[in-house]
């Protein structure tokens, strides 16, 4: 030290020496310096693929994951709305072979019953005193198609159409039909 309390060089560059500690045997400080910033870029690094991860990856990943799980929701609406379609069409159509077996089973009554008026009318014909104007009054002609049937006949064919649409509709319940 000087007289007017300044450091020499010397003093200074013993300071500076004590604060950093030298270099390890068989390492210079190049090879040093080196190191530390080799550790630095891979802290950096590290950190840049950490921070990618959370903010670009994961995102797009999570975003993908919830896109994957309302199409396969849609799909599996659309399957169900599809199955539930294909039930009601199977019920309309067993509603529909009901309907039609009920129609043609209250026509052919229609016309056994034609035909039974019919023959009774040719009968009278037969009779000798008969005209064709008395037994055709007596014997009117009858519709062979959507004629009124006598009420145990309709009772009996209305009852078995109101026992198929409930069998339709046990079997849509049920999933038998569809």
């Amino acid at each position: 030290m000087t007289s007017a309390g300044e450091e020499t060089p010397a003093a200074a560059d013993a300071v500076h020496a004590a604060a950093s500690p030298p270099p390890p045997p068989g390492r210079s400080a190049l090879a040093d310096q080196v190191m530390k910033w080799s550790i630095a870029a891979a802290i950096l690094c590290a950190g840049l693929g950490v921070g990618y991860y959370f903010a670009f990856f994961l995102p797009q990943k999570e975003a993908q994951a919830r896109a994957d799980a309302q199409a396969a929701a849609a799909a599996q609406a659309k399957a169900q709305q599809d199955a539930q379609t294909k039930r009601t069409a199977a019920y309309n159509n067993c509603v529909t072979t009901a309907q039609q077996s009920y129609h043609s089973d209250w026509n052919s009554n229609c016309s056994l019953k034609a035909d039974e008026q019919e023959n009774n009318y040719r009968a009278c014909l037969g009779q000798t005193f008969s005209s064709p104007e008395q037994c055709r009054s007596n014997y009117p002609e009858l519709d062979r198609i959507d004629c009124s049937l006598p009420m145990v006949i309709a009772n009996s064919l209305n009852d078995q159409l109101d026992k198929a649409k409930a069998r339709c509709l046990d079997q849509a319940k049920s999933g038998l039909i569809g």
